[in-house]
């Protein structure tokens, strides 16, 4: 019984993930427009160099600072 729950929540899971690209885009695209700035949460990111400081101390295997910390 618990293999077929198992299986039955891999396949709902492919369902609802099957588009989850295409839909997160358009989500990031209206994000921008609505909020005037025509750049995505993930532009922003990638320009802001605080963010960018904090990831690579993070890959180095650094503790954190102000963010994440």
């Amino acid at each position: 019984m618990d293999q077929c729950f198992k299986e039955e929540k891999e396949r709902m899971l492919k369902e609802l993930n099957k588009d989850i690209v295409e839909r997160r885009a358009e989500e990031e695209a209206q994000a921008a427009v609505s909020t005037g700035t025509n750049m995505t949460f993930a532009e922003y990111l990638k320009k802001d160099k605080t963010y960018q400081k904090e990831m690579a101390n993070i890959q180095k295997g650094e503790k954190a600072g102000s963010w994440f910390g």
